[in-house]
């Protein structure tokens, strides 16, 4: 019975996340046909010239640099973040992760990688390296039609031409509120016990060096939150990267 239980759970699992990926999926196709009738204007300053100007094209590029979260736990895995969470950079990822932009995923998906490269400077080649996306919070999910970091994530790997595997080890336990205002403390107990292992996650092969990867890193509570659970359950974590870090 126990075991015709964890079949169960695995089967439910699977299906949950086969439907988040049709919901993802269908998200895109209709963002993108709304792209194409919309009239083009830069997401980021309206001007009337495509959907991302040159001008806010180029503030956009990434600059990876070591985060400094405002109250960083002993868990905390050191984070490069690819660029400054404000002013331009905020705008498009705001854009993309809210108004459903999905042109600004080539952009993003450029400032990962250079993050990704930035971290992983230093490992040796008989390392494999493997990105865990922290997964997007159950309301969020829903209201965006999916995980918005995963397509981020594998156009980065496409790009990279298979740098790293993409490893979605983590799953989300309860709904947890919006983290916008929280300070530390309360971001903390928000996302206490928020993360488990994925019933179905398969163990990377050996020597695959794990970096975690969140779109935000603020206080750094998430991050620490992921890590605390993949390193309970044997899975080494290397360091983190992010697409921006408030400054």
């Amino acid at each position: 019975m126990k075991c015709t239980a964890t079949a169960l759970n695995v089967i439910c699992h699977r299906h949950r996340e086969d439907m988040s990926i049709r919901r993802s999926s269908l998200a895109a196709s209709v963002s993108h046909v709304i792209e194409l009738v919309l009239p083009a204007q830069c997401v980021a300053c309206g001007a009337d010239e495509a959907q991302l100007c040159d001008g806010c094209l180029a503030l956009c590029r990434p600059f990876p640099q070591w985060a400094r979260p405002t109250h960083p736990q002993l868990d905390f895995p050191a984070c490069v973040a690819a660029t400054s969470y404000a002013g331009i950079p905020r705008r498009v990822l705001l854009a993309y992760k809210e108004q459903g932009r999905c042109a600004m995923r080539s952009v993003l998906a450029a400032q990962l990688l250079a993050a990704v490269r930035a971290a992983a400077d230093g490992l040796t080649p008989a390392h494999a390296l493997g990105l865990v996306p922290i997964p997007t919070a159950p309301a969020a999910r829903r209201r965006r039609g999916g995980d918005h970091l995963i397509p981020i994530l594998r156009t980065a790997r496409r790009r990279s031409r298979n740098l790293f595997g993409v490893w979605p080890l983590l799953r989300t336990t309860h709904e947890r509120a919006d983290s916008v205002g929280l300070d530390a403390a309360a971001r903390r107990r928000n996302i206490a016990d928020g993360f488990a292992i994925r019933a179905w996650a398969r163990r990377p092969p050996e020597l695959t060096a794990l970096l975690l990867v969140d779109d935000v890193v603020t206080s750094g509570a998430t991050l620490s939150e992921a890590a605390r659970t993949l390193r309970a359950a044997g899975f080494p974590v290397l360091d983190s990267v992010a697409l921006a870090a408030t400054p």
